[in-house]
């Protein structure tokens, strides 16, 4: 039994980086041997197994065969005669299949250690088309590393686009790949690798405003000069379309759903001194009157597009009135409602006083 370090961990020590968790690889072993050592088997399907005390992930090395079209369609063989060579053949990138050995040394069969140093993604073999994920693995490696894409690499992904390979991921999974690059320093890499593979309409079809190729060059303006996710999702919020369902591309999450269209109504709603009465349905619309922190997070954000925008004054001085009549909203003088009167005076109490509030901070601000 042989026990090699593999993937991700080997490869962020190599570029300088913090590794992450570390994976291995066992060569040379059954089932019945790690069970009897104390590993514990995790999944029905695949040889991963638990060590008995760090819980750090072990997987006999294996071979795959495709036998379906989605990505987790695969005939696993996990025969202890299947070498080091073999079981590194069947992952996605050189950079991504190299070993270490117990004594430090590295396994480097193809390549992968020349395309760190080139900064290249590359793919292994053809094999690389069984998994319709590795598409989008491909753009968020682009993205969290800010790599090229080989040129041998990019024509399989076309490959992959013609055939419409990435229809068969689950939206969940590609959500979660588009989270993890809007977290990463080269975010508009996700987008342009995609792109420039024809896969970006596979996965995110008919999703900007305008011309693919003019929003696509906004979004990678903004996330290019973003400090954060927040303002990435800001800038990807106003450029993409207003139609509830191309809003679900993008995020599943129901709280990130509501960032985005609070975003859009707000800054489409946008006017030049806006009265009291649209600027109160603006701000029960967007719920801000409930949720002071979320409106406040919105309105940050959108100063920040506006500025990067180098919009005009009038747009910047609506945000900081939005912001100042959601604060002076918040709490209802007691006065209003401490006497016996009927509710429908009370309504009507609270909401004069709401136009009259907001009156005197345009007036002000």
């Amino acid at each position: 039994m042989e026990i090699y370090k593999v993937g991700g961990y080997v490869r962020d020590k190599l570029l300088g980086l913090t590794p992450a968790d570390c994976d291995y690889v066992v060569v040379g072993a059954t089932r019945e041997e790690m069970l009897a050592q104390g590993y514990i088997q995790v999944g029905k399907y695949f040889p991963v197994f638990l060590h008995p005390k760090t819980r750090e992930e072990y997987a006999l090395a294996r071979s795959e065969v495709k036998n379906g079209q989605r990505h987790q369609d695969f005939t696993i063989n996990a025969s202890p005669e299947i070498s080091l060579e073999e079981d590194l053949s069947r992952r996605d990138l050189t950079i991504n299949a190299i070993a270490e050995d117990k004594n430090g040394s590295l396994i480097d069969p193809y390549g992968g250690i020349k395309d760190l140093k080139l900064k290249t993604l590359r793919h292994i073999s053809k094999a690389f088309k069984d998994d319709p994920l590795r598409i989008l693995r491909v753009a968020r490696f682009a993205a969290t590393l800010g790599f090229e894409v080989a040129s041998e690499t990019m024509l399989l992904l076309k490959e992959m686009a013609a055939e419409k390979s990435g229809h068969h991921i689950s939206r969940e999974r590609v959500v979660r790949e588009l989270e993890i690059a809007f977290d990463a320093k080269f975010t508009s890499n996700f987008f342009y690798t995609l792109s420039n593979s024809n896969n970006l309409e596979i996965f995110f079809p008919n999703l900007f405003l305008s011309p693919t190729s003019d929003s696509l060059k906004k979004l990678a303006f903004f996330v290019d000069n973003a400090e954060n996710s927040a303002q990435k999702y800001t800038a990807l919020s106003i450029l993409i379309a207003r139609d509830p369902k191309l809003i679900k591309l993008v995020s599943l999450n129901k709280r990130q759903i509501a960032y985005i269209r609070n975003s859009q109504d707000i800054y489409d709603n946008l006017e030049i001194n806006m009265n009291s009465q649209d600027i109160l349905a603006l701000l029960k619309k967007t719920n801000s009157l409930r949720d002071l922190e979320a409106f406040e997070n919105i309105i940050t954000n959108l100063q920040w597009f506006v500025e990067i925008s180098n919009a005009p004054a009038w747009q910047k001085l609506e945000l900081r009135i939005l912001l100042r009549a959601a604060k002076a909203l918040q709490y209802i003088p007691k006065q209003l409602i401490a006497e016996k009167i009927a509710n429908h005076d009370i309504i009507e109490r609270i909401h004069k006083w709401q136009l009259e509030t907001i009156s005197v901070i345009i007036h002000t601000v």
